[in-house]
């Protein structure tokens, strides 16, 4: 009885180190990678942090990503918007929604929506969660509302969670005023009298 006590214990600090290995090597890596993006920015401007954030087979594409939304570069946003329009990790499109966000600039949502209508509706939250922010930030399109009504008519596995339908009716309520509730044929309803 004492022995297989003891073998679990055994097995479950070795369990925990693992992961403490784990979640160190990945905090070292970020770390220096963050630190190489900065100096390459300090040295030769925008061009390198542009060229590795667009690089998919790049480590430090998250930290290019945080870099330019913290620098506020206006050029990057064509890049970002690609990501939220085509890239699946989720801490990578975080990163790029965050750097959209704090550009603070009303090209974004324009660039937003044309880029991300046609793609797959996790990238779509990811668009919506974007806008939502901008809203809340005073930056409010109307051209906005057409994109997040659509957002809200899809379902996927995604949608079903929850995720961009919340994003999309908390950016409709901040832009419209208005608060329909999430049922989207409300929202349809109420877009087509105020169009129509």
């Amino acid at each position: 009885m004492e022995i297989n006590m003891s073998i679990n214990w055994t097995i479950g600090l070795g369990i925990a180190l693992l992961f403490a290995t784990i979640i160190t090597v990945h905090y070292i890596r970020h770390a220096r990678a963050k630190k190489k993006i900065d100096e390459e920015y300090k040295i030769k401007g925008i061009k390198p942090v542009l060229k590795e954030l667009e690089n998919k087979k790049s480590d430090s594409r998250e930290q290019a990503a945080q870099l330019l939304g913290e620098k506020k570069e206006r050029k990057a946003v064509n890049s970002l918007v690609r990501i939220i329009a085509e890239e699946e990790d989720a801490d990578l499109l975080l990163k790029a929604a965050q750097a959209l966000v704090n550009m603070e600039d009303g090209c974004v949502t324009d660039i937003l929506i044309s880029e991300v209508k046609f793609s797959d509706p996790g990238n779509k939250w990811w668009a919506c969660y974007v806008l939502e922010k901008l809203a809340e930030k005073g930056l409010k399109k109307d051209n906005a509302v057409d994109f997040l009504v659509e957002a809200m008519k899809q379902t996927s596995k995604i949608t079903d969670a929850g995720f961009p339908y919340d994003s999309a009716y908390e950016a409709l309520k901040n832009i419209t005023g208005e608060d329909l509730g999430k049922d989207v044929s409300k929202w349809i309803a109420w877009r087509n009298s105020s169009t129509g």
